[in-house]
């Protein structure tokens, strides 16, 4: 049996939300991963709206984003999903978490000159300025991974999927 290529099929795109395409129907993607970048959206709603847009029936997304758990996210996952037409398929809490940033903050610090040399002042500094500002709170923090499922619909006939053998007319196996 020879196996797959993996990834053989696969086409990415890298844009913020602001960048998406707008014309309707031009293209819908199958997935789209999103990390640790949700949070800072300036309007959250409007993103999950847009990646509703962007995704195909039965499409995709999977995202990872934190709060503190002194202040939970409101609404909760499944109604956030629910406002934008997507379904809440799986959440996921990442305890692991908070205990790497913190590790990763304090390498950051530790490490300043190294991260001047090789970065530039404008990024070690940015990097050094999360790091004090965020390390105060990384142990309240509460960070999870949510895939999100655009809804099929019914009326629309299934396309042929690339990764999967059809034999027959759309029926396998005569």
């Amino acid at each position: 049996m020879r196996r797959p290529r993996v990834g053989a099929r696969l086409r990415g795109r890298r844009c913020c939300s602001a960048a998406w395409p707008r014309s309707r129907g031009c293209w819908h993607a199958d997935g789209i991963v999103c990390v640790d970048a949700f949070g800072f959206a300036p309007d959250p709603k409007g993103v999950l709206r847009e990646m509703r847009r962007i995704l195909r029936p039965g499409g995709r997304a999977v995202l990872t984003s934190g709060s503190l758990r002194s202040r939970p996210v409101a609404p909760p996952w499944p109604e956030r999903a629910a406002a934008a037409g997507l379904e809440l398929e799986w959440e996921e809490e990442r305890p692991h978490e908070p205990a790497m940033w913190s590790r990763l903050y304090r390498l950051w610090t530790e490490h300043e000159a190294d991260l001047r040399l090789h970065l530039g002042d404008d990024q070690a500094e940015s990097m050094l300025t999360e790091a004090r500002t965020r390390s105060r709170t990384v142990g309240d923090r509460r960070s999870v991974t949510v895939t999100l499922k655009r809804p099929g619909c019914k009326d629309e006939p299934s396309r042929p999927r690339p990764d999967r053998a059809v034999q027959g007319h759309g029926t396998k196996g005569r």
